[in-house]
């Protein structure tokens, strides 16, 4: 064996696999004791904590960790504790117990199946609408947003969708928003047979208040609910389509 220059301090640096002796004298330089250990693997640098080695976050593969910055938010990845900017923590991302296994020292968890991890990827479940913005309740946290509480977060949930694209989809009108007595929803023919219309809270609990329902419009008294967010939920088989409704 040969001596590692530099290691003579109580804390010692490995930079490879092995069989490595220490050996322990006094400062008489007498009374040594010497004893072996073996290596067999080391751990990799993870630079941010967030469960993805630093090699693996090197997405264009160059070699330089520098330039990948998933979000563009002047941050690389090996130093971002949430790559794609989703407002979930990359260690939450790979952390979901669903996936798929890879030759990746982290599971390979991709919801939506476009081949692009969650933790690199801004619309998780591929419903259209951004991760960020599937949160609801608007505490900064999408992982705690349960529209129809089945205990999967709606940015997991495709079948969740809240945005005006898919609204329109579904010719639903909502107004006044914000409201304090009265809120009307009108639903187009073609989806007013098979359509549930529900008021929920930002806990996804359903709130029975008094309502109309005549030619395709669903009026609902809000003016006994305290004032704050809520949502305006409409269930047609699997599908969910929620609105913002803000009580003044």
């Amino acid at each position: 064996g040969f001596v590692i220059s530099g290691e003579t301090l109580p804390a010692l640096t490995i930079d490879s696999p092995g069989l490595y002796t220490v050996q322990v004298i006094d400062l008489q330089g007498c009374g040594s004791v010497t004893t072996e250990f073996l290596v067999t693997e080391l751990p990799c640098p993870d630079a941010d904590s967030d469960g993805v080695d630093d090699s693996e976050e090197d997405i264009n593969n160059n070699g330089n960790l520098d330039d990948d910055d998933t979000d563009d938010d002047g941050i690389p990845n090996y130093l971002d504790d949430d790559d794609d900017g989703d407002g979930v923590p990359t260690e939450d991302e790979i952390a979901v117990l669903s996936g798929r296994n890879s030759s990746s020292t982290h599971p390979f968890v991709d919801t939506d199946n476009d081949m692009i991890e969650n933790y690199l990827d801004d619309d998780d479940d591929g419903d259209g609408v951004l991760t960020i913005d599937e949160d609801y309740n608007n505490n900064g946290d999408p992982t705690d947003d349960d529209t129809n509480s089945n205990m999967i977060p709606d940015y997991l949930e495709a079948a969740v969708a809240l945005n005006v694209e898919s609204l329109d989809k579904l010719s639903f009108k909502l107004y006044p928003n914000p409201a304090k007595d009265m809120v009307t929803v009108t639903l187009s023919q073609n989806i007013l047979n098979t359509t549930e219309v529900s008021l929920v809270d930002i806990q996804g609990k359903t709130i029975n208040i008094p309502r109309k329902e005549f030619n395709g419009t669903v009026e609902l008294d809000v003016s006994s609910l305290n004032a704050g967010l809520y949502f305006i939920q409409l269930r047609s088989g699997n599908n969910i389509i929620i609105e913002k409704l803000i009580v003044e």
